[in-house]
């Protein structure tokens, strides 16, 4: 609403909306991920954005197999190569410079100080967690921002991604 407040438009709330997600909803909406937009203008026109998370130029439809043409395990979940080049920033950059109008510091603003000053965990963002704590723990650049200490969070607890801001 404080986007709003300041002036901007549905757009501008709508990014503001999406770049705070990434901090509080890091599972479901991210800046490492992709999305959809639909936008009805105030002239009746809809737009659809498609910003989802693509292949890479090099990709090919064998990467994921050895000589023998049999799938590697892990290869398409664990490795580099299974990473896509994501498109939330470019998508949300796009919907905000083509309709909205505010600029890109204003509309992060807010995903910016909830990065960096933290947001009390519910019960149900210690659930999402739970479901990963080992994988966090495997990778330590993940579990510095995941993990308190080494340990699962519990509700009430304070997370920052500081290094997000």
């Amino acid at each position: 609403m404080r986007i709003l407040r300041e002036g901007g438009n549905a757009i501008d709330a709508a990014v503001a909306v999406g770049y705070a997600l990434a901090v509080v909803q890091p599972c479901c909406g991210n800046v490492g991920g992709g999305g959809f937009m639909m936008i009805h203008l105030a002239s009746g026109r809809n737009v659809f954005l498609d910003f989802r998370e693509k292949a890479p130029l090099k990709a090919t439809p064998t990467m994921y197999q050895n000589a023998a043409g049999d799938v590697v395990p892990g290869r398409s979940t664990r490795t580099f190569l299974s990473v896509g080049v994501p498109g939330t920033v470019l998508g949300l950059d796009t919907a905000l410079r083509k309709y909205g109008t505010m600029s890109r510091q204003e509309v992060m603003a807010p995903a910016i100080r909830l990065a960096r000053e933290g947001y009390e965990l519910e019960r149900g963002d210690v659930n999402i967690l739970d479901t990963r704590v080992k994988d966090f723990a495997r990778y330590p650049n993940v579990a510095a921002i995941f993990l308190n200490h080494g340990k699962p969070y519990v509700a009430g607890e304070r997370l920052r991604q500081p290094q997000l801001a």
